[in-house]
């Protein structure tokens, strides 16, 4: 039983026998001992010419990794020594765990490979049947073998941020990615122009001139980076980041219009419920099929919904042609159209114009984004989600 029970819990020491398994209804308990024949005194070093006689049992208790949903603890029964030379006292020594520590390596080091999955630490620690504070100084002491090489910078750097932890000096942290290669570079606990600068600054002007694209989402700070920072570098605007702007200012017209409506018409409940076909690129609207669709007394088609929707308001329908022509023209990459529906909506409802703000203010952003379609955040907001 010995033999077998280490083979499933995934012990190696030679010198470690299985006493006793007993499964209560908390865990698995594990009773083990640990005995050898020293060679040397781990106090003094003296070789073992019959100096070192045994001294009694210690008992340490052990957390291994869950076995079969089963939490797994050892009661391991440590041989004690004392060397005759220098009157010192040891424990035996074993591979299962680190001295002076009840957790065993094998949990470290699945605790470690955990750590590489979209999931918490405290789910980790669930698994484990550890703490969320054990996989956390894992984390942190591994996290010594990942410095940042400041001696290069990637061509396309992408740069977003996420949601600080508690122990960060901002509320948002700053996320930078190596575009060409998709692989995440460094995050930083702050995003403040100031505190951007300190650190980039840490790179030599040399390595900071390789950056030729700087890709990030309508933040006010990041562009501001090219000024000083990166000189040779060109922004690029996330173009989600611009299809959802103009979006929305779609959906406030939308919701202004249907503010103008009895809760209770047929009109409001129709502009709240089928909101997602204005939204929806007009040559993918389905003209053919006819379906049956709520508020409307018979079968129609998406396209007959939308034109009975903007027949409810001009407001309404000349922005549905600003934002048809706008998202086009960015999901073509056509630079010059994007400059004439630009030029066409001057003087659309404020509701609409608010939305158009920063793509009106920075077009050399948006035309860099339509020239160089190969660039995305979408890596990075990705990774997001995994941090």
């Amino acid at each position: 039983m010995s033999d077998s029970t280490k083979v499933l819990l995934n012990i190696e020491d030679k010198n470690v026998f299985i006493d006793e398994v007993v499964r209560d209804d908390q865990a698995m308990q594990v009773k083990a001992h640990l005995t050898y024949v020293p060679k040397a005194c781990s106090e003094c070093g003296v070789l073992n010419q019959h100096s070192i006689i045994k001294y009694g049992w210690r008992t340490v208790h052990v957390r291994l990794p869950k076995t079969g949903e089963w939490a797994v603890v050892m009661h391991l029964r440590k041989q004690y020594y004392e060397c005759h030379a220098c009157r010192g006292h040891f424990l035996a020594h074993t591979s299962i765990v680190k001295r002076n520590c009840s957790i065993s390596y094998n949990t470290h080091q699945a605790c470690l490979s955990k750590l590489n999955e979209s999931v918490s630490m405290k789910h980790i620690a669930q698994e484990l049947n550890t703490s969320p504070n054990f996989v956390s100084r894992v984390l942190n002491h591994f996290s010594s073998d990942f410095k940042t090489d400041y001696h290069h910078l990637p061509a396309a750097l992408h740069i977003d941020e996420i949601k600080s932890t508690k122990d960060a000096q901002g509320s948002m942290s700053c996320v930078l990615m190596d575009g060409d290669h998709q692989l995440l570079r460094d995050i930083l606990d702050v995003r403040t122009l100031p505190a951007l600068t300190r650190y980039f600054k840490r790179y030599d002007l040399e390595v900071r001139n390789q950056v030729r694209f700087l890709v990030t989402d309508m933040n006010y700070t990041y562009p501001q980076l090219t000024e000083e920072i990166f000189p040779n570098a060109i922004v690029i605007i996330d173009r989600f980041h611009i299809i959802n702007a103009i979006q929305r200012g779609l959906n406030k017209t939308r919701i202004e219009v249907m503010k103008q409506f009895a809760t209770s018409s047929r009109e409001y409940k129709a502009l709240k419920k089928y909101w997602k076909l204005l939204l929806k690129p007009a040559a993918n609207l389905d003209y053919k099929n006819f379906h049956r669709f709520s508020q409307f007394k018979y079968f129609t088609t998406e396209v007959d919904v939308i034109d009975n929707l903007l027949s409810l308001s001009p407001e309404l329908a000349q922005v549905y042609a600003y934002a048809q022509r706008l998202c086009g023209a960015v999901r073509t990459h056509d630079v010059e159209e994007l400059r004439n529906a630009l030029a066409d909506s001057v003087g659309a409802p404020e509701t609409f114009e608010t939305c158009l703000t920063y793509i009106r203010e920075h077009p050399d952003y948006i035309e860099n984004t339509l020239r160089h379609k190969d660039y995305s955040n979408g890596p990075l907001e990705g990774t997001n989600n995994r941090i």
